[in-house]
């Protein structure tokens, strides 16, 4: 905590900040999160003081931050410069951490080094519209901002949301960058409708590992003792090629089914993994025929993503194009860019670098899948296993060096319908790479 001292008073901008599913962690490997904790607060001391601001205290949950700045602009060069630092860390705790975070400039009243009012309030329910690598700004920082953000940052309108217990609603914007996760856009938790659809796996014979057995018009509830509790949650998914990409992953059905589903809101949904507390699967549908051509374009597009930084970064990301445009059909430049790439990951250390193993498993799984266009029986099923089970291991990879976005990637790498029908005026443009244009801010 900085001295009190030193604190701004008057019309000051409050960064307010706290980590997604902290309690879960600490429950699950305290040793772990311990250590991340450690780490997560240095950071936010770091970047809160470069950019001219001051840590105040934990402001409610010990894992959280209230920070204090007296010009709303360096309050939201610090949100970015923070967010893309949290984002790059590679953390002691089985899943990442995501933080989720607020901008809100007022006038505060300061006592014993302690900020109240109104103003602190409304930061505190706006960070409670966030998710786990956002950050969200109220109107006011907006019209502040606008002139005054980082290099490549931008605000994206997501209207009016009215915040729990305060009577005035308020116009929320998201702080965009191409460092940030493309997947947190536009989370916000507004009301919506009654239910949502998803998608449910099952075996051929329509159950599931933890004994649950499903068909038309069945309804599950989770286990877990409350609706914050991610144990005995069902898993869903957000489409059906999300669905049959992610299988080799979580499932592992052998002949799996895939059940279109109806599940209660809640937090999360949208996502391409969705965690569902009540589940009523509806009817069976037609799960995507996929080969490993397209688990291996999958596992391709999640590294690629995964892998910014990374020592063959350039070289990676230049034959990745290359093979996604259909060049390297023998997979030999794969083979040879793997080799590569697993001698980068055990060079001058004894320990592995998971990211080069990620690179190397696609670009094998990506060399195993242009064998089987000249392969038949046994050894074909064979060499198909095994490129499911590489591109696999990148996507499991990919996942714990960072947030992907996973609906797009899996609508890129999935085979698309032929229709004689040609398609309408106005529909959506082709998905593009969510790649790093610009440093950060300093």
């Amino acid at each position: 905590m900085d001295s009190p001292h030193a604190l701004p008073t008057g019309v000051v901008t409050f960064l307010l900040t706290d980590i997604e599913g902290s309690t879960r962690l600490w429950e699950r490997e305290p040793d772990a999160m311990r250590e991340a904790l450690v780490r997560h607060d240095a950071l936010v001391l770091a970047y809160v003081r470069r950019l001219n601001g001051h840590v105040v205290k934990s402001k409610g949950e010990g894992d959280s931050v209230f920070a204090v700045f007296r010009h709303a602009r360096h309050a939201v060069a610090a949100a970015l410069v923070l967010q893309c630092a949290l984002t790059a860390e590679r953390w002691a705790t089985s899943t990442p951490i995501r933080v989720r975070m607020a901008i809100h400039t007022g006038q505060v009243e300061l006592r014993d080094g302690d900020y109240y009012g109104p103003t602190v309030n409304r930061c505190a329910r706006l960070r409670a519209l966030a998710k786990g690598g956002q950050v969200l700004a109220s109107g006011v920082v907006a019209q502040l901002t606008r002139d005054q953000l980082p290099s490549g940052a931008s605000l994206r309108d997501l209207g009016t949301q009215q915040l729990k217990d305060l009577s005035a609603p308020e116009r929320v914007w998201q702080l965009t960058h191409p460092k940030l996760a493309a997947d947190a856009i536009e989370v916000v938790r507004a009301p919506m409708a009654a239910t949502q659809r998803v998608y449910k796996l099952t075996d051929h014979l329509n159950r599931t590992p933890d004994g649950r057995q499903w068909g038309e018009q069945v309804k599950h509830t989770a286990t877990g003792l409350s609706r914050d509790d991610d144990d005995g949650r069902i898993r869903c998914y957000g489409s059906p090629s999300v669905a049959a990409l992610l299988n080799p992953l979580y499932e592992r059905f052998h002949l799996p089914r895939l059940w279109e589903a109806t599940v209660d809101p809640e937090p999360g949904l949208g996502e391409a993994v969705v965690d569902c507390h009540e589940v009523t699967t509806t009817r069976q549908v037609p799960l995507p025929s996929l080969t490993a051509q397209h688990h291996a374009r999958f596992a391709v597009l999640c590294a690629r993503a995964a892998y910014a930084g990374g020592a063959r970064e350039a070289q990676f990301n230049a034959w990745a194009d290359g093979w996604l445009a259909g060049h390297d059909s023998s997979g030999i430049d794969a083979r040879a860019l793997a080799d590569e790439l697993e001698a980068e990951a055990h060079r001058g250390t004894s320990l592995t670098h998971p990211e080069e193993l990620m690179a190397a498993n696609a670009a094998r799984a990506a060399a195993q899948a242009s064998k089987l266009s000249w392969l038949a029986g046994r050894a074909r099923d064979q060499e198909n296993t095994r490129a499911i089970e590489l591109a696999s291991e990148a996507v499991r990879t990919a996942l714990r060096i960072t947030r992907l976005d996973l609906v797009a990637f899996a609508e890129q790498a999935s085979p698309r319908p032929v229709s004689p029908v040609p398609p309408l005026r106005g529909s959506a443009s082709p998905l593009t790479r969510n790649r790093i244009l610009r440093a950060l801010p300093t």
